[in-house]
């Protein structure tokens, strides 16, 4: 073979650029979240109306979650989640007597994300769940602040969901930080009384991809 001086070689032909890396997404390459939250738990409503007596769970209070999540594709995850919230003590005037009650609950569901804009770096999504929450509803009566009766508390199981609205804050290629506002409802059914228990939750949710 002809010897030619390297000077004179033809270059290598240069190699296609490698395609960009879809970066608005990192969840799609590592397919599982797995994220704690916690945050305020506000209720909404009356969760026992009979007659003339009307009762709330209890005032503002904290609520916490787990919740794993299998992102199916860069539109749609879909997963589980456990949590429970506490609500702090409510008072209501009724014929002269103070009642005072709170609850407590927890729960499970099936639960998921729906993204709006999974092309754009701030991405929105809709949080949804579907389950079971067990809940307690505890309640004391006073008449000149001094405890007179214990009611007898209230406790059940009941179908219960939510949805919501959700922008991730922070993504990287190992975490995801987001904020979330949902709305929650339960239907309790028990001994002839229909209870149903609403309430607003805003969490800040932090997790690992995986």
């Amino acid at each position: 073979a002809q010897y030619v001086p390297a000077q004179y070689a033809p270059a290598p032909a240069a190699s296609a650029p490698a395609a960009a890396e879809y970066e608005t997404a990192p969840a799609v390459r590592k397919r599982n979240l797995f994220s704690l939250g916690a945050g305020l738990v506000i209720p909404t409503g009356n969760v026992i109306e009979e007659g003339d007596l009307s009762l709330k769970a209890g005032g503002p209070g904290g609520g916490i979650e787990l919740q794993y999540l299998n992102f199916l594709n860069e539109r749609f995850a879909l997963g589980v989640e456990f949590g429970g919230t506490v609500l702090t003590e409510e008072t209501e005037n009724y014929y002269g007597y103070e009642i005072k009650t709170k609850s407590q609950t927890l729960h499970g569901m099936i639960s998921g994300r729906l993204y709006v804009n999974p092309n754009n770096k701030n991405l929105v999504y809709v949080p949804f769940g579907v389950g079971f929450v067990q809940g307690e509803l505890d309640g004391d009566i006073y008449t000149g602040g001094v405890k007179r009766f214990v009611l007898n508390n209230f406790s059940d199981t009941a179908p219960a969901g939510y949805i919501g609205l959700g922008v991730e804050l922070e993504r990287t290629e190992e975490s995801l930080i987001s904020l979330e506002a949902r709305y929650h409802m339960a239907w309790f059914r028990k001994s002839g009384i229909s209870a149903t228990y609403s309430y607003v939750s805003i969490m800040l949710k932090a997790g690992g991809l995986f």
